[in-house]
């Protein structure tokens, strides 16, 4: 979100459907092993596609 501007409910929707997503995780709430997989292979896919768009 620091590198590109995106609504935080809009970000957690991309990443799980879940708009409170970004808002749980600022406040303490620890990602279930499934979920924090689809949040890194989220980010993965979005850096590889800004450096191949490079």
């Amino acid at each position: 979100m620091a590198v590109r501007p995106v609504a935080p409910s809009a970000l957690g929707r991309m990443v799980a459907k879940d708009p409170r997503l970004v808002f749980d995780l600022r406040n303490g709430t620890s990602p279930r092993d499934g979920l924090a997989d689809k949040i890194t292979a989220f980010f993965k896919i979005v850096e590889f596609t800004e450096a191949r768009n490079a």
